[in-house]
């Protein structure tokens, strides 16, 4: 991604592609709506994510419970999805990444997405997700669909960078696309930086 002359580009399979400076606008007028969770975290440390997700849950005194590579089976055969890295009693759903490339910040957006609609449609998913939370977290009555507008979907982003959060193009506009759809169920989505001590290792590329 590049911008020349107030103009945005991106760079996909070997081709440069122009994007309408009114629809960058668009987009980003929406994500500039979305406001930052209610949760206090810690900085990040020289550490991995799983350390920083046990880390947080631990500080939390029982608030949050780690949710974070507790796959919950779902969709027949050997298929699982992660439900948040950590869950709050307060029916906050955190989905904790360190900035990386447009691939891993969009996969997080829709992951997060994705994970929030099963819970609002499916009651399989709902009970299934109940089997995972501690006696503290549990759905009151998974059985039935749940008030989607008493949820937080909360996603943080870690970073070096002591400026604004500033997300490449296909990111934002999968998190655009995340905040109109669970907006619609009722969700509030919010969008959260965390800043990372200087140093640290860069988040190891995904093999595809």
């Amino acid at each position: 991604e590049s911008e020349l002359d107030r103009m945005t580009y991106l760079l996909s399979d070997g081709k440069w592609y122009r994007i309408e400076q009114s629809f960058v606008k668009l987009v980003d007028s929406d994500i500039s709506r979305i406001k930052a969770t209610s949760i206090v975290l810690p900085a990040y440390k020289d550490e991995n994510e799983d350390a920083y997700n046990k880390r947080i849950c631990r500080r939390s005194k029982g608030e949050l419970a780690l949710m974070h590579t507790r796959q919950i089976q779902y969709g027949g055969g050997s298929s699982s999805i992660e439900f948040c890295d950590a869950y709050s009693k307060k029916r906050i759903a955190l989905h904790i990444k360190r900035y990386a490339g447009a691939n891993a910040l969009s996969h997080l957006f829709m992951q997060g997405a994705n994970s929030a609609e099963l819970l609002f449609f499916d009651r399989e998913f709902r009970i299934a997700l109940n089997r995972k939370l501690p006696p503290s977290h549990r759905l009151t009555r998974p059985g039935k669909r749940l008030d989607a507008r008493k949820y937080e979907i909360a996603f943080v982003i870690i970073s070096q960078s002591k400026k604004e959060l500033n997300l490449p193009f296909f990111s934002r506009l999968t998190l655009r696309d995340a905040y109109r759809r669970l907006g619609g169920y009722g969700y509030a989505v919010t969008l959260t930086k965390v800043q990372a001590s200087q140093g640290i290792q860069k988040a190891p590329r995904r093999s595809h």
